[in-house]
């Protein structure tokens, strides 16, 4: 009888040891599940976000005001396809183009001192030509800017930039908007870019267009308004 007990006794130490062993195992395994679960949503985690953690072009400028002035057609110093669209980030000193590149990120495209942009002029394709002050025939500036995009109206509007350092350094740069809204968005960007364009003390910006006119002027020439009018 003795002899049964002790079998008995051992019998039950044992399995409680097999059954110890058995939690300890569940446990190390289910720790090294969760490690590897852990460690592969650290790697996607850190393979998503360089995309939205980089600066783009555009924030590293840290910019006042970033402003979409169309799609690109004439006047820029580096060469760019037209059709391409360009958005302007202002600075505290310069107004910097830079173009929508196929990898997300923007490419600069060119920097006008702000103290040199005499202003920013828009109206429609047909007539932006008249607002040139490069001293070229209206001819051959409407026949560029016709022949840069075929696919376009010659009823879009567009924005014009007018600047230089003085009349020997002077030149124009051309956008075009297009589609529904193409009237808005071009008044739009003028008159927001033309409050940071240098105006001379005997200047002012037409409250109809937001052209530089003589500050004395009752009547603008670039939009043919009377000050008073908005219509």
């Amino acid at each position: 009888m003795p002899q049964l007990l002790y079998f008995t006794f051992s019998l039950q130490t044992n399995n409680s040891g097999d059954n110890s062993s058995s939690i300890w195992v569940g446990l190390i395994i289910g720790l090294i599940i969760v490690l590897i679960v852990v460690f592969f949503i650290a790697i996607a985690s850190s393979q998503g976000k360089p995309a939205s953690a980089k600066e783009t072009k555009i924030q590293q400028l840290h910019p006042k005001k970033v402003v979409e002035i169309g799609t690109y057609l004439w006047g820029l110093k580096k060469t760019i396809p037209s059709n391409t669209l360009v958005t302007c980030a202002i600075l505290e000193k310069e107004f910097v183009f830079l173009k929508a590149s196929s990898n997300i990120d923007e490419v600069e495209v060119d920097r006008i001192k702000r103290d040199t942009v005499y202003q920013f002029v828009w109206d429609t394709k047909l007539q932006i030509p008249h607002h040139n002050t490069l001293g070229n025939s209206l001819e051959s500036i409407s026949g560029v800017l016709a022949n840069t995009n075929n696919t376009s109206k010659m009823e879009n509007y567009c924005l014009m930039i007018d600047c230089g350092v003085n009349n020997d350094d002077r030149r124009n740069a051309f956008f075009e908007f297009v589609g529904a809204g193409s009237k808005e968005k071009a008044k739009n960007a003028a008159s927001l870019l033309n409050r940071y364009t240098k105006v001379s003390v005997d200047e002012k910006n037409c409250p109809n267009c937001t052209a530089k006119i003589k500050r004395e002027a009752t009547y603008c020439t670039h939009c043919n308004k009377s000050l008073g009018s908005t219509q």
